[in-house]
């Protein structure tokens, strides 16, 4: 859904996930004077905005400890307070409800801010918060299609990350991070009366994604006495250097009590408590098998994305794409049968993460701003969570400490091809995720604006460098051009799958035709199957983000021409930072049109000039 359930879980965008606007057209002047006091309205719109701004900001950053500790390391300079006592937060239909609320009540007060009359900066500020504010309330009626308990993207799957990954700053941290071990069997008691609340209404999830939850909880708690929190509490806790020997050993003994009695039995629970309500959903499948299910996912799509888009409409540009696309190899191959030995041969120039993450950072200087020095780790997902991880993901730092960058890599789902590691690496780090999201903090927008998860954006821009990773792998540009087609068809495929799955109710045996149709084989149907019926729409932003960010390339160098220059391109989208695509469009649009505003002044002197010296 496009608004419901969008900051609850906004911990979650941090993992994946996560104004000062110098690339916004302003007009040209000499006129290098102190700029002119505000006047009353300009101020009080300012002033205005931010109200909204940082009420927007409390509520996300105070709604629970998670996104508390990975916003912010010091919240007293913000003005935060910690959550009393700490929690997960809570979970329900009333605090679905009471966030669609406040949304709304947002929105109202930006309605009565003059946007005309707040600075350059502050009106992009204005127009993404009116964006994400807008129909708070849209979608109201899906309230219990929504799912937090997810194979891969879960909070299921993603807490015991995010509790690895607790910052400690001071001992409050720590007291909080203990309380907050504590607090896991509540919360997910909220979770289960939920998925209960789901099943009296027929919409529980499948027999088969319920399967894959529970194995993923019965993994992680498995073997309890070598649970991944205890061996890396132990490991945090010893690194301490203000904290005495007699602290650190009461404050291990604690993190064991957490974890031993308190997280490992309600994963226990979870597990259980789902396996109870098996069968009263439906045996497989995906959305589009419950009553109104399609239309669910027509919301849902639209959220994921972040661009207006009904799947019909998605299946028509993908067929477009996939022709153009399938356009793009036979104009490199045709007549060439010698390139796909070499295609089948390429090599990448390194293969360790840490020597390909500084590789990476010296190839991207030639088209993309230069992001500076920057600190980060690369780490591997646990034994007990390899089978639900992502190959790869990314955890971004605090606002105000962007020093803890996180690349976890899953070596297991990435054992059988090494050179896959380039391509993961150039999403998750330079110039993806890691890359985008430190120089948008370094550009100093309103705090707000990190903290709202535009995955369309986020996960869109991170698939269109990965596309380019080819070229900036040193190979040739015919080899780079089938290389990013062929990596663009098999998106378009998962997305076209994704729809048919949810939106007109495939099953697997038609998964695998379909498949078969585009010369794949169909051995991969249920693989694939599972994948879009477990999470509907988890490819979207990838796909759809990935086509978007491509269409507004093609766009700014078609109406640019010689003028264009990629690093300009990549500036202008990165200073923009997060926001829906509709809203992203017309910023370019204003951007191109300054560019070429400027262009044709430069020519009216150019000629004025050569007039008067030929006088």
């Amino acid at each position: 859904m496009r608004k419901i359930y969008k900051v609850l879980i906004v911990a979650l965008a941090v993992v994946i996930s996560i104004v000062n606007v110098g690339c916004l057209p302003t007009p040209s002047s000499s006129n290098t004077s102190a700029p002119s006091a505000p006047s009353a309205d300009e101020q009080t719109a300012a002033d205005a905005l931010d109200t909204v701004a940082r009420n927007i900001f409390l509520y996300i950053v105070e709604d629970n400890n998670i996104n508390m500790n990975f916003y912010v390391s010091h919240p007293e300079d913000f003005g935060v307070d910690r959550p009393a006592p700490p929690t997960l937060g809570q979970f329900s239909v009333a605090c679905i409800e009471k966030e669609m609320a406040f949304f709304d009540a947002q929105s109202d007060l930006l309605d009565e801010i003059d946007r005309d009359d707040l600075s350059s900066g502050d009106q992009l500020t204005y127009d993404v918060l009116e964006s994400f504010c807008a129909d708070s309330d849209e979608g109201s009626e899906y309230i219990y299609f929504s799912e937090s308990l997810q194979p891969t993207s879960g909070i299921n799957t993603q807490l015991p990350v995010l509790l690895a990954e607790y910052h400690f700053n001071e001992k409050a941290d720590l007291n909080d991070y203990i309380a907050v071990l504590k607090s896991v069997p509540g919360y997910f008691d909220e979770l289960v009366r939920f998925e209960q609340e789901k099943s009296d209404r027929g919409l529980f999830m499948s027999d088969r994604t319920a399967d894959h939850v529970i194995k993923q909880c019965e993994d992680f708690v498995q073997n309890p006495e070598k649970n991944l929190l205890l061996a890396i509490f132990d490991e945090n806790i010893d690194a301490i250097d203000w904290l005495s020997e007699e602290e650190k050993t009461d404050y291990k003994e604690a993190n064991r009590d957490g974890v031993l009695n308190y997280v490992v039995p309600a994963y226990e629970k979870l597990s259980e408590s789902l396996a109870a309500l098996k069968g009263t959903g439906i045996p497989a499948g995906g959305l589009a098998q419950y009553p109104n299910g399609a239309e669910y996912y027509a919301e849902l799509l639209k959220g994921k994305v972040g661009f207006s888009l009904t799947p019909d409409e998605a299946e028509e540009l993908l067929s477009e794409k996939y022709e153009k696309y399938m356009d793009e190899i036979q104009s490199v191959t045709g007549g060439n049968d010698a390139i796909w030995d070499e295609m089948d041969n390429l090599e990448y120039p390194e293969t360790e993460p840490d020597v390909i993450l500084e590789y990476l950072q010296a190839a991207i200087a030639k088209e993309f701003p230069d992001l500076g020095s920057v600190e980060y780790t690369v780490k591997k997902v646990d034994a007990s969570l390899e089978d639900s991880s992502s190959p790869a993901f990314y955890l971004a730092p605090a606002i105000d400490d962007m020093r803890n960058n996180l690349i976890y890599m899953n070596e297991k789902s990435i054992a059988n091809d090494a050179n896959d590691i380039f391509t993961i690496l150039a999403h998750e780090g330079f110039p993806g995720h890691l890359y985008q999201i430190n120089y948008f903090m370094k550009t100093d927008p309103d705090p707000v604006r990190n903290l709202l998860p535009y995955t369309g954006y986020s996960e869109g821009w991170a698939t269109y460098v990965e596309m380019e990773s080819f070229l900036l792998a040193g190979f040739r540009e015919d080899l780079a051009t089938v290389e990013k087609a062929e990596s663009a068809l098999m998106l378009i495929l998962y997305e076209m799958i994704d729809i048919g799955v949810n939106y007109h109710g495939w099953d697997i045996e038609q998964t695998g035709e379909v498949l078969e149709y585009f010369g794949y084989p169909s051995s991969s149907a249920e693989v694939i199957f599972d994948a879009v019926a477990d999470e509907p729409a988890m490819y979207a932003p990838y796909t759809f983000g990935f086509l978007a960010f491509d269409a507004m390339r093609e766009k700014a160098e078609t109406a640019l021409g010689d003028q264009f220059e990629a690093k300009e391109f990549h500036q202008f989208i990165l200073e923009t930072g997060p926001a829906d695509f509709d809203l992203l469009n017309e910023y370019e649009d204003r951007w191109i049109a300054e560019k070429t505003s400027g262009d044709m002044k430069f020519k009216i002197r150019e000629f004025l000039d050569y007039f008067k010296s030929n006088e």
